[in-house]
């Protein structure tokens, strides 16, 4: 038969709190049962509870079987987002979330669409399109000419893209490409605007 153990996360201390999700099902599938006898446990000791500080760091169980025939067993297990969270004492931080290693990147910019959050990352000599899907996920990698800056609105349900273009041959930026962005991530220009000298744009209403 398959057991079934419940992970629950208990009352922090330090001032942490505990998210909505406290509790998670482990299921561990029949192995030749009832030969040999199935136990959970943390890896670094025997105990049914272990207690860790909170440094971005994974808690390891081990699963094992004694008295059985095979020593193998499958376990399946998944994580719940959003479990616990916590802030020590009255002071509030910020806590890395996501990297992105990418020594070219140089703007980013953000727009909606549909309800969909999408950001657009910079580089060198193009500029990728992320959708945000509980972590960004790159979409497409475009080619922009020295993208310098960047800012992004809508008008109606089309995002546009203001790209200020980098320095060429030393002189400082002055040609502003205004982009609008397709359904299928296409960049189609709409408009350049030269300004003599300008490095940045915004856009308001």
């Amino acid at each position: 038969m398959d057991e079934h153990f419940v992970c629950t996360l208990f009352n922090p201390t330090g001032g942490a709190r505990l998210g909505a999700h406290v509790q998670t099902l482990i299921t561990i599938f029949q192995n030749q049962a009832p030969l040999g006898l199935f136990s959970i446990s943390a890896v670094e000791n025997s105990a049914t509870s272990i207690d860790v500080e909170e440094s971005n760091r994974s808690v390891y169980l081990n699963v094992s079987r004694t008295n059985g025939l095979d020593l193998t067993a499958s376990v399946q297990w998944e994580t719940v987002s959003e479990t616990a969270f916590g802030m020590r004492g009255m002071d509030v931080v910020f806590s890395i979330f996501q990297s992105f290693f990418d020594k070219t990147a140089l703007d980013w910019c953000f727009f909606t669409v549909e309800g969909s959050v999408y950001g657009v990352m910079l580089r060198k000599s193009s500029l990728v399109v992320y959708r945000w899907q509980g972590t960004f996920v790159p979409v497409e990698d475009l080619k922009v000419e020295s993208p310098k800056t960047c800012e992004a609105f809508n008008i109606g349900v089309s995002p546009y893209l203001v790209i200020t273009h980098g320095e060429r041959s030393g002189e400082k930026p002055s040609i502003n490409s205004v982009y609008m962005l397709t359904a299928g991530f296409r960049l189609v220009l709409i408009q350049t605007i030269i300004i003599s000298g300008s490095c940045q744009v915004r856009h308001f209403t």
